[in-house]
C-alpha cells in the first residue's frame, strides 16, 4: 500500500472535513493510506511539507484544492525524489483543465499510478520561488489583489470576471522593462511568462506553443496602454491571433528574463506587485528562469 500527505488548505479552499473524509476513504479504496495536513495560512504548506516527508515514509504528495495550495506543494517538492498528485478543489482549477486531470475526486485518484508519472518543468523567480503555471504583470494583479475571499467562494468564476472588469476599467498601466540577456530589451504594460498554453481558462491561449517539457518558458508582452488595443488583444486569445498583432511581443526562451519598472517616479504601490499561480506574491524587479525536469507529478496520458 502506498502512503500520500494530503494536505489541504481550510482558509482559502473551502473544504470541509466531510470532503476531507470522502477523499480519504476514496484513496483507501485506491489501496493508498492518507495522513492528512490541514493549513490555515498562506505559505504553511511550503514549510511544514519537508518536515514531515524527513520522518514519515511518505511515497508522494496529494495536493487538495486550488492552485494556490498547489503552488505550495510545488515549491516544497521541486528537485525533490516525491511525486505531486492533483485532486482539484479550487474556484478556477486553471491547472487542472489545462491538463486535463479529472475534476471528479474518485477520476483524479485513479491517476496516482507509476504509469501516469511524468517529469516537468517549472519557473523560478528571483531564484528562490516556483511557480506551476505563470507569473504576469499587469492589471490582472489589481483584480487578484482586490477580490473578496467571501465573493469568490459564493460567485466562483463568476467572481473573477467582475474583477477583472473592474480592474480593467480602473487600472493605471505602468510600463516595465522586459530584458532578456544582455542585448534584447522590450517595453510594455503587461507581460506574462508562462510555463502553460492558457490563462486561467484552458480556451485563453495566451502562450500557445508552451510546454511543461520543453525546458522553455514563453513570453508574452502588451506593448500598448490603450484600452481599446489591449480588450482587442485579450479577445484575440481566444483565437490565438493575438501573437500576430504588431503591439503583441511573443517568444520563447531558456534564458533568464528580467523584468522591472521603467520609470521609478511611477512606481505606484499595487502596479509593483506580480502573480504567481493565482496569488498576488512577490514585488517588482524580478528575475525569472526555467526549473527544467524539476517536478514529478501525475497526468494523464497524451
Amino acid at each position: 500500500m502506498m502512503k500520500t500527505l494530503l494536505v489541504y488548505n481550510t482558509l482559502t479552499g473551502n473544504i470541509s472535513e466531510r470532503a476531507v473524509e470522502n477523499t480519504i476513504k476514496n484513496l483507501s479504496k485506491s489501496n493508498i493510506s492518507a495522513e492528512t495536513l490541514k493549513t490555515s495560512v498562506v505559505g504553511e504548506a511550503k514549510d511544514r511539507i519537508p518536515e514531515i516527508l524527513n520522518s514519515n515514509g511518505i511515497d508522494f504528495v496529494t495536493a487538495m484544492g486550488g492552485d494556490g495550495i498547489i503552488n505550495e506543494a510545488v515549491n516544497a517538492l521541486a528537485y525533490k525524489d516525491i511525486p505531486l498528485g492533483i485532486i482539484p478543489h479550487g474556484t478556477t482549477n486553471a491547472f487542472a483543465r489545462e491538463k486535463g486531470i479529472p475534476l471528479s475526486v474518485k477520476k483524479a485518484i485513479r491517476l496516482f499510478k507509476k504509469e501516469n508519472l511524468k517529469t516537468i518543468d517549472l519557473g523560478l523567480i528571483n531564484d528562490k520561488q516556483y511557480f506551476l503555471m505563470m507569473c504576469s504583470y499587469g492589471f490582472d494583479v489589481k483584480a487578484l489583489s482586490e477580490i473578496n475571499l467571501m465573493v469568490k467562494r459564493k460567485l466562483k468564476i463568476i467572481a473573477y470576471i467582475l474583477y477583472g472588469i473592474r480592474a480593467f476599467l480602473l487600472h493605471k498601466p505602468v510600463k516595465v522593462v522586459i530584458k532578456l540577456g544582455k542585448f534584447e530589451k522590450y517595453e510594455g504594460y503587461f507581460c506574462i511568462i508562462n510555463n502553460v498554453k492558457s490563462y486561467g481558462n484552458p480556451l485563453a491561449k495566451i502562450t500557445p506553443h508552451a510546454s511543461t517539457e520543453d525546458g522553455f518558458l514563453d513570453v508574452c508582452i502588451f506593448r500598448n496602454s490603450n484600452k481599446f488595443s489591449f480588450l482587442r488583444n485579450v479577445i484575440g486569445i481566444f483565437t490565438t491571433r493575438h501573437i500576430d498583432f504588431d503591439d503583441v511581443i511573443y517568444f520563447q526562451t531558456n534564458n533568464r528574463v528580467k523584468i522591472n519598472i521603467k520609470d521609478k517616479k511611477e512606481g505606484i504601490k499595487d502596479n509593483l506587485k506580480i502573480q504567481l499561480d493565482g496569488d498576488v506574491l512577490s514585488s517588482l524587479p524580478i528575475e525569472v528562469k526555467p526549473a527544467k525536469s524539476a517536478l514529478k507529478i501525475f497526468l494523464p496520458k497524451g
